[in-house]
């Protein structure tokens, strides 16, 4: 890949995480859920539960059991695997708890496999999550779709980001009875710094490297 590409396509991601709020994962394979995790997209968001009483402030997705590689051109990939999740809850649920729990997560190409960035449509099609008297899930009735943008930058990295607008739903009961949330809970991939620096780095080193 020539050296004006691939610093055209760090400041194109750049501009596409700006716009989702979301971290760039640099990483040295291109899988799906590679380094990543997911945490709700900004501090203080929040969603509540019908007349439960009951408001999520946080949720962190975390640790997959297993990493995906990308799908083929045409082709979608559902894959079955446990993440670790930590919960913050408030109301007649009150506490954070974290464990690993069972999810489905699927992934569409949009692009071909020799463009750059690859770009996925992604959606969330189970989760289940089981804490202290609460029982969690994802939607079965609303989707929780996302995006996932991978871009090979050269030296071995890639740069990952990823999003989901999940909708979740809430027992007290065991499930008898679920309460849906008031609203989708955007979840970003996060990576702890100096990730991103990491990025800006590999940028600069390849401008001073054409000069």
């Amino acid at each position: 890949m020539k050296t004006q590409t691939k610093i055209v396509l760090i400041l194109v991601l750049m501009t596409f995480v700006g716009n989702v709020s979301a971290d760039f994962v640099v990483q040295t394979s291109d899988l799906l859920l590679g380094e990543a995790g997911y945490i709700t997209n900004t501090p203080g968001s929040s969603v509540s539960f019908g007349t439960s009483g009951i408001t999520l402030n946080s949720l962190i997705l975390d640790k997959p059991s297993a990493q995906v590689a990308p799908p083929s051109d045409g082709s979608t990939i559902t894959s079955f695997f446990d993440l670790w999740t930590e919960v913050s809850l408030t109301g007649a649920i009150n506490g954070t708890c974290g464990h690993h729990h069972h999810s489905h997560i699927s992934w569409s190409p949009t692009s071909g496999a020799n463009i750059q960035p690859r770009l996925f449509n992604s959606e969330i099609l189970a989760l289940d999550i089981s804490g202290p008297g609460f029982l969690l899930r994802e939607s079965p009735t609303f989707a929780s779709t996302g995006r996932h943008t991978i871009a090979n930058i050269g030296g071995g990295f890639f740069a990952i980001e990823s999003y989901f607008d999940i909708f979740l739903e809430i027992s007290t009961d065991g499930g008898a009875n679920w309460s849906p949330s008031s609203t989708s809970l955007p979840i970003t991939s996060v990576t702890p710094e100096p990730a991103s620096l990491l990025l800006l780095g590999l940028g600069s080193l390849l401008i001073k490297k054409r000069k």
